[in-house]
């Protein structure tokens, strides 16, 4: 009967892929304008040095 049209799930499906691959490139983006620097682990130590 609705040979022309996909399913509901299958709609429901692609906009949640299309969702996560919004945000994966949006995440991928946002790591290189960052320089693509973790955080930063100030292991130094010269804090704790009276």
């Amino acid at each position: 009967m609705n040979a022309g049209k996909p399913a509901r799930l299958d709609r429901a499906e692609r906009v949640v892929r299309s969702m996560l691959a919004v945000v994966l490139i949006a995440a991928v983006v946002w790591a290189l304008a960052d320089g693509g620097a973790g955080p930063s682990l100030d292991l130094s130590f010269s804090s704790l040095r009276g």
